[in-house]
């Protein structure tokens, strides 16, 4: 049940959940490629984050839209996106994959939040915020630039390294 340990021992893990084996794989592939939402929350420290909504296009241009928000998503996933057009789904981006500036290259996607908590761990730091919707999510970042509770602040998603899920427990 130590996911470290899984991770550090193992050639391939078998994730269970009420006794139903849920993904079957090598640890980066469960890491980077969760079948669902339960092995994508569970797999990983701190666990992926999770952001309710839809996805939609503007022309040829998918757009992921949260209660108060958007996220502007590159055109090129457009073919991979198109089979959600309309639907509600589930984002999921690692804590890795959210920055305090702009990501080099990509499409402009941030979200407002308000700090709650700042986590020092020397070379990273954990960052525990609350978004515009009251969605929690938590960013793993090389240094904070200051940041303190209940302060405002842009992260950037990296839509580059996002997954979609279908709503619901298991997703």
């Amino acid at each position: 049940h130590d996911q470290a340990e899984a991770m550090t021992l193992g050639d391939r893990i078998c994730v269970l959940y009420k006794g139903v084996v849920q993904q079957i794989g090598t640890p980066m592939e469960i890491y980077n490629q969760p079948v669902n939402i339960f092995v994508a929350g569970f797999f990983g420290l701190p666990p992926m984050n999770f952001l309710s909504g839809s996805i939609d296009f503007e022309g040829d241009k998918p757009i992921f839209y949260l209660i108060q928000a958007k996220l502007n998503l590159p055109a090129k996933l457009s073919s991979r996106l198109l089979p959600y057009k309309g639907k509600d789904v589930v984002f999921g981006i690692r804590p890795e994959h959210l920055s305090l500036g702009p990501i080099h290259g990509q499409v402009e996607s941030a979200i407002q939040v308000t700090v709650g908590l700042v986590e020092p761990l020397g070379a990273r730091t954990y960052i525990y915020f609350t978004s515009i919707d009251g969605v929690k999510l938590v960013a793993d970042v090389n240094q904070c630039l200051g940041l303190h509770l209940g302060d405002t602040a842009s992260v950037y998603l990296d839509v580059e390294n996002f997954h979609v899920f279908e709503p619901g427990e298991m997703g």
